[in-house]
């Protein structure tokens, strides 16, 4: 089975511009399809942040990023991040805004598994 990187195309017609310059985090960027979004992303020239709650799945994804084009190193990092700890959530948003100054766009891939009625959920949920 190949790897995302490999199967991505280059940007093309009027969606090659919409995410130029833009922070982007994808969650759960260390699986195949939150990968995939993520070089997309930066292959679209957006910054992006490879969240995961697996810090090597996370990292990987990076290094096969920055092995295809070298000058995306300063476009891409990596981050552990367990979506279900609201604490966490918090100090990533403060280090990618510390590094980035914003957030434009957020794509969760990661899974979080509740069970109950969507009503009566919380934020701690």
């Amino acid at each position: 089975m190949s790897t995302a990187p490999e199967q991505a195309s280059k940007p093309s017609g009027n969606w090659s511009r919409l995410l130029l310059n833009k922070v982007v985090i994808v969650t759960g960027a260390g699986g195949a399809i939150g990968s995939a979004i993520a070089y997309g992303c930066v292959l679209h020239g957006a910054h992006v942040i490879v969240a995961d709650i697996n810090k090597k799945a996370a990292d990987k994804v990076v290094r096969k990023i920055i092995n295809e084009d070298e000058t995306k190193k300063e476009c891409v990092m990596a981050t552990e991040l367990d979506v279900s700890d609201e604490q966490a959530i918090q100090n990533a948003i403060k280090a990618i805004v510390d590094k980035w100054n914003t957030v434009d766009v957020l794509v969760n891939t990661a899974a979080i598994f509740t069970f109950g009625s969507v009503e009566n959920a919380s934020a701690e949920a």
